[in-house]
């Protein structure tokens, strides 16, 4: 059981990083002035 957990945490682990790797698309009907300033926060 605790060997089935530790491959579970790693997969899990190694899940995540590969999620935050990737971009993510936008799209958006706003003008670009109003939704920058969003964008801006988290780049």
């Amino acid at each position: 059981m605790n060997k089935f957990l530790k491959n579970v945490l790693f997969l899990l682990a190694c899940s995540v990083g590969a999620a935050v790797a990737q971009p993510v698309v936008v799209y958006s009907a706003r003008n670009e002035q109003l939704i920058k300033p969003l964008f801006d926060l988290y780049t």
